[in-house]
């Protein structure tokens, strides 16, 4: 079963490669410092601070993330999933696990009884929009989803069967997000004219604050 998962991811990236040819609580805890000195911070918040558990299985949990430029230039924040090392070259596979602790979003949860899960995200792009990359100038932020915990929700993490059971206890659940990447080139493609490219990503490690949401 494993095997199969990352047989359907490993196709995914190919096939990706191929084509290419609320409820704020606090600021960011740290500030991260890309390789060329940039500096970025990241920022969680919860769509609510409490949810009736049959809203919960409906998929109302949803986070939201806003990465903020806090440095003197521009910088490019491409999604872990099209992230490649400075030396890779065009056609080369790269495994889904090659992106673990090295260019991943992982959201921390933890429950009162001391039980904390880790989820990885999955192989897509930034929601809404599915966009793969943005560019943020000195003092701007973006915003981005941080969801699908439900049933129905496929592809959105790597574990999906985590994803779909984690927040359909009653209790309170502390939350927080990390943004990795320590590759500094991403591939790209340009939907207008199908062409793809390489480009200068930030890197560099980014916490969020902690938010707390409680299911009722």
């Amino acid at each position: 079963m494993h095997g199969s998962r990352n047989s359907v991811l490993l196709a995914a990236l190919l096939l990706f490669l191929v084509m290419s040819g609320l409820n704020g609580q606090g600021h960011a805890l740290e500030i991260a410092t890309g390789d060329a000195g940039l500096r970025a911070s990241i920022a969680l918040s919860s769509k609510s601070s409490h949810y009736d558990i049959s809203d919960v299985r409906a998929g109302a949990v949803v986070f939201l993330a806003l990465i903020e430029n806090r440095g003197d230039s521009p910088l490019t924040v491409a999604h872990p999933f099209i992230c490649v090392p400075a030396d890779y070259q065009a056609g080369s596979l790269m495994r889904f696990e090659d992106y673990h602790g090295k260019s991943e979003i992982l959201l921390s949860i933890e429950k009162d009884d001391g039980r904390t899960f880790i989820l990885r995200d999955g192989p897509h792009f930034f929601d809404p929009g599915g966009r793969s990359h943005f560019t943020l100038q000195p003092g701007a932020s973006q915003e981005f989803d941080v969801g699908w915990f439900f049933q129905n929700a496929r592809g959105r993490w790597e574990d999906d069967a985590l994803a779909e059971t984690v927040f359909t206890e009653k209790g309170r659940y502390r939350v927080r997000l990390l943004f990795r990447n320590i590759f500094p080139r991403a591939i790209v493609r340009d939907p207008a004219t199908g062409k793809s490219d390489m480009i200068e990503a930030w890197t560099g490690e980014m916490q969020s604050n902690e938010v707390t949401i409680e299911v009722k």
